[in-house]
């Protein structure tokens, strides 16, 4: 149980920064142009 839930916050936390990362990308692309 202990090895699945690793993993189930290590994809929360990836999920987390990935979609912090695409904000921010956007936001950057937007202020831009």
């Amino acid at each position: 149980m202990a090895e699945h839930d690793a993993s189930f916050h290590l994809a929360y936390a990836i999920n987390k920064v990935a979609l912090e990362l695409l904000t921010l990308a956007f936001h950057f692309c937007f202020f831009r142009f």
